[in-house]
């Protein structure tokens, strides 16, 4: 009777990959497969494994799509530890180059867009790309003799009084109808105040404009701002709200 063997064998051949192979009961004469007490061993069956560095896990988005009639945050979360997230709302796959959203943290989408998230981690394959379409309906607000249209593409538009530049249109002449906010892509939010205005960017930065004779365009001055300046030592904002005289930002985080 022609011996059986079972051999086992591990040899690593990457840092990251290990291959496993049990080989039993094949009967082969060729002089490349192992030997056992001098004779062709018996072998029957071939099982290679093999496992290399997982890739990372692909982000996930809470809520994952859908229709809204204004501004909604979504979570952005990835459970492999230590990886870096990066996003785009363009339609883009994302690369290392794009904006970084901590695990956990919010985007605010306030247009309709495509929001895509990949991560990455040291020293593994990087996530797939997680994508989700988003729809809003709008926004419309208003301070006090002015409005304030956020469209779907995320453009800014303005009309009513503007005796302290508050339509952020470059001047101080009132408006009947509808103008372009100056300088302003990618709106999120938007809220108005007595004579100030403030936006906040899908990418969470904030912009204002308008009356400043107590700071509440947050450029570190009070000067009146008749364009969109942006906010100083602000990231990360998911809402925006005006007062009279006083503007305020919710973050990401929680902190206001």
């Amino acid at each position: 009777m022609t011996p059986k063997a079972r051999i086992n064998s591990t040899a690593r051949v990457t840092r990251l990959a290990t291959v496993s192979f049990s080989v039993l009961n094949h009967r082969s004469s060729s002089p490349a497969l192992p030997k056992f007490l001098g004779r062709s061993i018996l072998l029957i069956g071939l099982t290679v494994f093999c496992t290399t560095g997982l890739s990372v896990t692909a982000p996930t988005f809470s809520p994952n799509g859908g229709t809204y009639t204004t501004t909604v945050n979504v979570t952005i979360a990835c459970s492999t530890s230590g990886a870096v997230i990066h996003y785009t709302t363009n339609g883009a796959d994302p690369t290392e180059n794009d904006p970084v959203v901590a695990s956990g943290s919010a985007v605010l989408i306030g247009r309709n867009l495509t929001l895509k998230a990949k991560a990455w981690a040291s020293g593994s394959p990087d996530s797939a790309v997680k994508a989700a379409l988003y729809q809003s309906t709008g926004q419309i607000v208003a301070g006090l003799n002015h409005s304030l249209a956020l469209g779907e593409d995320g453009t800014l538009w303005s009309w009513g009084q503007n005796n302290y530049g508050q339509l952020g249109i470059g001047s101080t002449a009132d408006q009947w109808f509808p103008g372009l906010v100056s300088g302003l892509s990618n709106v999120a939010v938007a809220a108005g105040g007595i004579y100030h205005s403030v936006a906040a960017k899908a990418d969470g930065t904030v912009w204002a404009w308008g009356y400043n004779a107590y700071g509440q365009v947050g450029d570190g001055t009070m000067t009146q701002r008749l364009t969109p300046v942006q906010v100083s030592g602000l990231s990360g904002v998911v809402a925006v709200a005006a007062g009279d005289y006083h503007t305020i930002a919710l973050k990401s985080d929680g902190t206001v």
